[in-house]
């Protein structure tokens, strides 16, 4: 058997799955139903919706299995994971990378394997959509792209369970605050999030936000001095104060005074930015 190769991009990977917070929680209807349907089309007996993690497969979805999860060395998907297009192992005890692996013995006996990838919006693979049979088999190609298409949808799910966990993170009070309030996140630092009135500011939606970072929204400090400042809080700095000039929708420029800190929540971390307008500089030095 041969153990699945680490990505070059593992730390972003494992980052990605995290901000998902999907690892550890309890079954949900849709993925079960995700799960059955794609056996169902692939005309196999089982399926599954598992995440590969640092030293883990974990099973967020089985339909005819109960696994749980298992070891990453002794994962299919973990193999997967490393390609780009469905994945598939015609017949895994004739395979030199699986046919000593440990589902080859015991129930159900695995003998075919196809997957697509589960790709986060970074586009780093965290797991894999996979039908399997105590048979060896093939995919057609229509078979192939509906695999493919569930696996977009099982995404869409969680991109939709993610944004809302973000709105979650602002609530009534921050809604109704008069400073400006971003979240961000820490990575490429494009916005995942702000309140009413920093939309208002920007003059942007929600939807035109999240398409843009600090880089563009502020006209000073440079792009530079902002990486500067995240980098600070990733050290363990607990938050760092600068002032900023703003495009403003108006037409003019907003001087700002502007707070950051990392925050985490749900297992996931983002930048937060509080800004609130000077009006002149006596006020930002009281």
């Amino acid at each position: 058997m041969r153990v699945p190769e680490i990505p070059a991009n593992e730390a972003e990977r494992i980052y990605d799955l995290a901000e998902y917070g999907i690892l550890d929680t309890p079954a949900e209807k849709v993925f079960d139903e995700i799960a059955e349907l794609a056996a169902v089309i692939c005309g196999t007996r089982f399926a599954a919706v598992t995440l590969v993690d640092r030293d883990r497969q974990w099973f967020k979805a089985e339909f005819g299995l109960s696994l749980g999860q298992t070891r990453r060395d002794d994962s299919i998907c973990a193999h997967a994971i490393m390609e780009k297009d469905v994945f598939e192992v015609p017949n895994i005890a004739q395979d030199e990378r699986f046919f000593d692996n440990p589902v080859l013995n015991g129930f159900p006996k695995i003998r075919y394997y196809a997957g697509s990838q589960l790709m986060s919006a970074r586009g780093n693979p965290i797991g894999m959509l996979c039908v399997l049979d105590s048979e060896p088999g093939k995919l057609s190609d229509s078979q192939r792209q509906s695999l493919a298409q569930l696996a977009d949808v099982l995404m869409a799910v969680l991109e939709a369970a993610r944004h809302s966990r973000l709105a979650n993170l602002f609530g009534e009070l921050l809604e109704g605050l008069s400073d400006d309030v971003w979240l961000a996140d820490p990575v490429s630092l494009q916005y995942l999030h702000a309140n009413a009135i920093a939309l208002k500011n920007a003059g942007l939606t929600l939807e035109e936000l999240r398409a843009t970072t600090p880089f563009v929204l502020l006209k000073s400090p440079s792009r530079e001095q902002i990486e500067a400042h995240v980098a600070r809080l990733k050290t363990g700095v607990p938050f760092v104060s600068f002032e900023a000039t703003q495009h403003a929708h108006s037409g003019n420029t907003r001087q700002l005074g502007i707070r950051c800190q990392l925050l985490v929540e749900s297992g996931r971390t983002v930048i937060v930015f509080l800004a609130r307008e000077l009006i002149n500089h006596a006020e930002h030095q009281s």
